[in-house]
């Protein structure tokens, strides 16, 4: 897998970077955490199929997102925590069900860095 772009949005500021290596993507996710905002990594399989992991970060709540594209469709995998009820919760704006919203900052960094490594993350940390 080559990761083609590293974009992300923080407190009205985005960017982006073009083949990201592991540091830059670290330092924005650091940087996530301290204000709010998202942080995405784009890749490319060699059978040109997209692939797409996303957080949103805002007041101490994530929602990962997986997104990848399949020979007919873009399909999307969500994190999600175990709660059995789904209350409404508002992330930068827009709302989610509580059941998908990620409260620690080492799943985030794990799934950014195996999606990183292998190209892919785990149905472990992201569940259909």
């Amino acid at each position: 897998m080559k990761f083609t772009m590293l974009s992300w949005s923080n407190c009205g500021v985005g960017g982006n970077i073009r083949k990201p290596n592991w540091s830059d993507v670290n330092k924005k996710l650091m940087v996530l955490e301290s204000g709010g905002g998202t942080v995405t990594l784009d890749g490319d399989e060699e059978n040109g199929f997209e692939k797409s992991l996303q957080v949103r970060f805002e007041d101490g709540k994530y929602l990962l997102t997986f997104g990848y594209e399949t020979e007919d469709d873009w399909l999307v995998r969500t994190y999600q925590n175990g709660e059995s009820r789904s209350e409404e919760i508002t992330i930068l704006g827009d709302v989610w069900r509580s059941n998908c919203i990620c409260r620690d900052p080492v799943i985030v960094r794990q799934a950014f860095k195996q999606f990183f490594d292998t190209g892919t993350v785990s149905d472990d940390l992201m569940n259909a």
